[in-house]
């Protein structure tokens, strides 16, 4: 079994290659670019709730990190109703913004 540190290595990780992966999805299945962007938000929530992920966070950091994920999470809803199929999709400036929001633990998050 990996260690806590190695579990928030592998989220951080896959943060990292968020963009790579929502492509890869969006391409290669008939899920809209919000759908996309909401299976790797759902990874991140999932590790956010793992106690040994929690166990190396300061409680601090575990609020903000959940508090950011949950607005992500209001925005997605927003997004699925406003493109509910693969034809449309946000602008590539509006999907950079959502996938550096996924990094719930940026310093500056607030900026993007």
């Amino acid at each position: 079994m990996a260690s806590g540190k190695n579990v928030l290595e592998e989220l951080k990780s896959g943060i990292s290659v968020s963009e790579t992966e929502i492509q890869k999805e969006f391409e290669t299945t008939g899920n809209s670019w919000p759908n996309c962007f909401g299976s790797m938000l759902s990874v991140v929530k999932m590790y956010l709730g793992l106690p040994s992920v929690q166990g190396l966070l300061t409680v601090n950091q575990l609020t903000i990190a959940l508090e950011r994920s949950g607005k992500l999470t209001e925005e997605l809803l927003k997004l699925r109703k406003k493109y509910p199929g693969k034809k449309k999709s946000p602008s590539k400036r509006s999907q950079q913004r959502l996938i550096k929001k996924l990094d719930v633990f940026a310093e500056d998050w607030d900026r993007f």
